[in-house]
């Protein structure tokens, strides 16, 4: 599935391989659907307790379902072009409104993997936001790229943590 992805995203838009990527978008229904439900609500718990953590375990926790996440948001940027072509930005903007939470909330953990999955996500996103401007008739999304949080992802958390990963 991987190399698939890395084909489907072209720069330019318009060369979206739109035939390939509507039945794969297709199987993908219930994951896109459980990602909205996810990114509209009020809170986000991984708990991993990763305070909890001592010696080697620091290292060597496993944060597969992360990476997972870059992958979904993959998923959500080939959605969201998809619609960018059809015309729908409505169903763009959800789409990358979800992805933006989806970043948010993998970069909660206190950790510099998780803020640079959560950065990830955004730059592919981002790219979705070029392409959302180009689109001729697209609103304009000034208020909305200005509201914003400011950072998307702070970085102090994750520093403060492992600061004290010596410890």
């Amino acid at each position: 599935m991987n190399e698939n992805l890395d084909r489907w995203f072209t720069d330019v838009l318009e060369d979206t391989p739109v035939d390939e990527i509507r039945p794969f978008l297709d199987w993908q229904v219930t994951t896109l659907s459980q990602a909205r439900q996810a990114a509209f609500r009020e809170k986000t718990d991984w708990d991993l307790r990763l305070r909890d953590l001592r010696g080697s375990d620091t290292i060597m926790f496993l944060l597969g379902e992360f990476q997972d996440a870059r992958t979904l948001s993959r998923i959500l940027s080939l959605r969201t072009r998809l619609s960018l072509l059809d015309g729908d930005f409505s169903a763009a903007m959800e789409d990358m409104t979800v992805a933006f939470r989806l970043a948010h909330d993998v970069a909660e953990p206190e950790t510099f993997i998780n803020d640079l999955i959560g950065f990830a996500i955004i730059a592919i996103t981002n790219e979705n936001i070029r392409h959302l401007i180009d689109a001729p008739g697209s609103p304009n999304l000034y208020w909305a790229l200005a509201e914003l949080p400011r950072p998307l992802i702070d970085l102090r958390p994750a520093t403060q943590l492992e600061r004290t990963l010596p410890e």
